[in-house]
Order: C-alpha cells, then structure tokens, then sequence
C-alpha cells in the first residue's frame, strides 16, 4: 500500500533499458507486466523507483546484458 492506495502487483519484467533521452540520460527502466494485465499493457518504469516499491523482486542480470540492443527492434545500434 501507498498512500493509501494498493499497488499493483509485478508479474515479470520483461526488458530493460538504458535511457538516452534527455531528461533521463543514463537512468535505467524495465519494462514491467503486471499481475492479471497482458502484455500489450506493460509499462515502463523508472528501475530505482520500481527496486523502491517492490525491494522482493530479484531482476535477471540477462535484462541488463541485452540492454545495449534497441527496444523496438532487438538491433545493436549503429556506432561509427
């Protein structure tokens, strides 16, 4: 509970990533689904603040390995 309120319950985190936008340059996300949601509904959430609300649920060091690849497509970026 938060606030008051109840929070919604993490099923899996299903990637991660290091975001390159400018306002979180450097900050880690996961894409989390949630207890009864699809998968379509996941959302991405800030990983500090989610290891924050959840401190129970172990991440797989594989999410952070792959996390060089592009989201939308599972392509290593370009470097040159």
């Amino acid at each position: 509970m938060l606030d008051d309120r109840l929070l919604p319950t993490p099923e899996r985190v299903l990637r991660a990533q290091l975001c390159r936008t400018q306002l979180y340059q450097g900050v880690w996300h996961v894409l989390v689904q949630w207890h009864g949601m699809f998968t379509v509904d996941a959302t991405w959430e800030q990983l500090q603040a989610f290891k924050d609300l959840y401190p129970d649920i172990q991440l797989e060091e594989e999410l952070f390995e792959e996390a060089g690849r592009d989201v939308r497509t599972g392509a290593s970026p370009i470097r040159g």
